[in-house]
């Protein structure tokens, strides 16, 4: 399989503000973050191309940055945004996809924090899904949130676990702007990627409900089959509604240690 990961980075406080459960700086994050990831590409065999898009991380992180990424075993090209802000990188990593993507896209933010055999398994498992139904369009989110068990917009949601290669599965309805997905998938339903992309997180996307449930979601509520991992693969950093309850964090963090 061919599979290009697009990791976006940026060192300063985030869109969601600077809490965090870990109660460590974004920098720390986005760097542990992207070693987790580098060592779990390590991992796997297929075909990769690691792209990071990074938003005007100052140069003392971009030394750091430079050399976790410099342990990659796969190709890694660097690009340096020309307009500043989350929605200039995701537009930016979007548009890539589009225009130059293979066959499978990871989109991955930088407050995903990997278990070594993600990437792997990830990959395991879209062929083991694809054939079970029929050559079907296959997305993957790799963090069981929390969310899924006790908001009510899921709760409304039927689900059903399945066997994957190496640990149970769900179906899921929900991402956020992490996510797997074929590349025609992104082809096919640009015009949601990149509403998502521009509007997300500004007034105007606040003011008119912009974000990933009425854009992106609805393409794994009406098109594509979408899996989760039972437990996670990746860990959200974010606020302590999103800590996995059965996942030690800390030492999935102080193994990314770089």
């Amino acid at each position: 399989m061919k599979l290009d990961i697009h990791l976006q980075t940026h060192s300063d406080v985030s869109v969601h503000g600077a809490h965090r459960y870990v109660g460590a700086p974004k920098s720390e994050v986005m760097l542990r973050c992207t070693q987790s990831l580098v060592t779990s590409i390590n991992q796997a065999d297929d075909d990769i191309i690691l792209r990071v898009f990074d938003d005007h991380s100052p140069s003392e992180t971009m030394t750091t940055l430079r050399r976790i990424l410099g342990t990659c075993k796969h190709p890694v090209e660097f690009v340096a945004l020309e307009t500043r802000g989350y929605n200039a990188s995701c537009l930016a990593s979007f548009s890539k996809a589009r225009n130059d993507g293979r066959e499978l896209l990871y989109l991955v933010e930088d407050d995903y924090l990997h278990a070594p055999s993600a990437i792997q398994e990830m990959l395991e498992v879209h062929v083991v899904f694809k054939e079970r139904l029929g050559g079907r369009e296959v997305a993957l989110h790799p963090y069981d949130d929390p969310k899924n068990y006790w908001s009510p917009i899921f709760s409304r949601e039927d689900c059903r676990v399945v066997y994957g290669t190496k640990r149970h599965w769900r179906t899921n309805t929900h991402t956020t702007n992490t996510c797997w997905v074929e590349i025609e998938t992104l082809r096919r339903n640009w015009q949601l990627f990149e509403q998502l992309a521009r509007y997300s997180s500004t007034p105007y996307g606040q003011e008119n409900h912009i974000f990933e449930a009425s854009t992106i979601n609805k393409i794994w509520r009406e098109q594509v089959a979408l899996f989760t991992p039972i437990p996670s693969l990746a860990l959200h950093l974010q606020h302590d509604e999103h800590k996995d309850p059965y996942l030690d964090w800390t030492q999935w963090w102080r193994s990314a240690a770089y």
